[in-house]
């Protein structure tokens, strides 16, 4: 929360207009436990569409609560985070994992629309959008395709060095299996604007054919 708290006051620096939609991405924390912070100045949670696959409620009380303990600690060996800062140039997901100093505070709130297929052509604030399943990191992880810019917002599938389609600290066989058929079909269709979460946006479709 306390993250997410800092980029909403940077939003609203740029911008007054109202939020009309959050579309979590996949269930992991650090994509899900801020859509708090964004609603805070709204009438009401229900006037926001709060957008997520099929599976994302069973999978976060999956990860979080069944397996919660061991996926803790080979998250924190995958990240590096009990490293000292000086000695760790990059953790991967920039310069290290903030732990953070005060009490853990979650801003989860439920979504209300559901992505059930492959895919699904949305409207918000609008922007004619396509979300897209693409399974590989996690089961549940969509995409956010804006075809009239040629840009998909690709969550954490992508990663600047390779596709990011298992992670070290655990991932159904499955997921991973299909990502990788959904990477390859994707690569044959590329966008020509990349926005991965983690590092650089890439500009160019020749740019990110090299990523493969």
């Amino acid at each position: 929360m306390d993250a997410a708290e800092k980029i909403y006051e940077a939003f609203r620096q740029v911008t007054k207009s109202p939020i009309k939609a959050i579309v979590y991405t996949h269930n992991h924390q650090d994509h899900v436990n801020g859509a708090e912070a964004f609603l805070k100045d709204v009438d009401g949670n229900s006037s926001v569409h709060i957008w997520s696959h099929r599976s994302l409620i069973d999978i976060f009380r999956l990860t979080n609560y069944v397996t919660g303990p061991i996926i803790y600690k080979r998250a924190m060996r995958q990240f590096g985070a009990l490293i000292e800062r000086e000695n760790t140039p990059n953790s991967g997901i920039g310069f290290s994992l903030n732990l953070g100093q005060k009490q853990f505070r979650s801003g989860f709130v439920p979504p209300n629309r559901f992505l059930d297929g492959a895919e699904a052509d949305v409207t918000i604030a609008g922007l004619k959008l396509k979300l897209v399943h693409i399974p590989g990191e996690t089961d549940d992880q969509i995409a956010v395709y804006w075809p009239e810019k040629e840009a998909l917002f690709c969550a954490d599938d992508v990663y600047k060095a390779f596709p990011n389609l298992y992670a070290i600290r655990g991932t159904p066989f499955a997921a991973w299996n299909c990502g990788r058929s959904r990477w390859i079909e994707c690569t044959r269709s590329m966008p020509s604007t990349w926005f991965p979460v983690i590092p650089d946006p890439l500009w160019e479709r020749r740019r990110s054919r090299n990523c493969c």
